[in-house]
Order: C-alpha cells, then sequence, then structure tokens
C-alpha cells in the first residue's frame, strides 16, 4: 500500500508546485507589454507588465529616474522608496505652478543632513507612464534639494514594485 501512496503523493506535490508557477508567471500580451519588455535586462521577463506597469533602468549614477507629469507639468524626479513621501525642489514647485514665496514651509523634516523645513502640498495628480496616482502628498523643501523625489506617497499607492538587479518594475 505504502509503495502505491508514495508516487501516487510525489505526483500530487509535483502538479501543485507547477500549477503554482504557471500561475506566478502567466501573462497577458498587450500593447503595452512590448514596450515594457524593450527596457528590461536581457532574460528578464515580467509578469503581468500591462499598460499600467512601467520598467525604469539603473541609470549609470547608480540610481532610478522617474520622468513624471504632475499636474501637466514634466518633471524629472529621482525614485527614492526612504523617502516619505514625494519632495519637490522649489523649482519644480514653481513649475508645477505652486508660487515657492506664497508656501508655508511648517513642517519639520528630519534627514541625514540635519532638521529642515518643509511646504506640504496635495497634488492633484502624478502621472508616470500608464499609471496615475490622484491626490497625493508632497513636500516641498525648501532650498535643500538638488532633485525631486519620488517617495512613499505615490508608491505605496501602487499594486506592486519590485527591484531585479538593474530594472525597477511598478504596478498600478
Amino acid at each position: 500500500m505504502m509503495k502505491v501512496l508514495i508516487p501516487v503523493f510525489l505526483v500530487g506535490c509535483a502538479s501543485v508546485a507547477v500549477a503554482l508557477h504557471a500561475s506566478d508567471t502567466w501573462f497577458e500580451e498587450d500593447a503595452g507589454a512590448e514596450a515594457a519588455e524593450s527596457r528590461l535586462s536581457p532574460g528578464f521577463r515580467p509578469e503581468a507588465p500591462g499598460p499600467r506597469a512601467v520598467s525604469l533602468k539603473m541609470e549609470d549614477d547608480g540610481h532610478f529616474w522617474a520622468d513624471t507629469l504632475i499636474e501637466g507639468a514634466r518633471v524629472r524626479m529621482m525614485v527614492d522608496t526612504g523617502s516619505t513621501t514625494i519632495a519637490l525642489t522649489t523649482r519644480d514647485a514653481e513649475r508645477i505652478g505652486y508660487d515657492p514665496g506664497d508656501l508655508a514651509y511648517d513642517v519639520e523634516v528630519r534627514t541625514a543632513g540635519g532638521i529642515i523645513y518643509a511646504a506640504p502640498l496635495l497634488l492633484k495628480q502624478v502621472r508616470l507612464g500608464g499609471i496615475t496616482v490622484k491626490d497625493v502628498r508632497a513636500l516641498v523643501l525648501q532650498d535643500s534639494l538638488e532633485y525631486s523625489l519620488l517617495g512613499q506617497s505615490f508608491i505605496n499607492e501602487l499594486s506592486s514594485h519590485e527591484t531585479r538587479k538593474t530594472t525597477m518594475i511598478m504596478r498600478q
């Protein structure tokens, strides 16, 4: 009896493993899939790229850069998973349509360089490729940033994000 049960058990385990693997790697082909795959590293095929997914390649400086559209204005941002919110330079805030001189810099922010003050904003819309997030919290940091940061207030609204070697995939 045991001689029959052991092979049946092993075949059952193998079937479950194959089914789980198939469900994890299945994806639907669409127009966005080819575009997303063209920017990926060789041999890396993300699951379900879809039209609401973006792939970013690590640049020579070791960072992932995102070309966003914030309230109609183009803003190049460094992806910073360690930043709680989107952090904007005064220059980018102005580009979006805010007057940095009219903002209230009353939020204390602790950084590696010390305490700085920032002005809170609620951005109506932030787009990255096919991903759109509405009502996103942001801070304008007064003359303390070299470039704007795409932080967790945007990233947490995604269904997932992952980094594999030199590629970051964000999905909504």
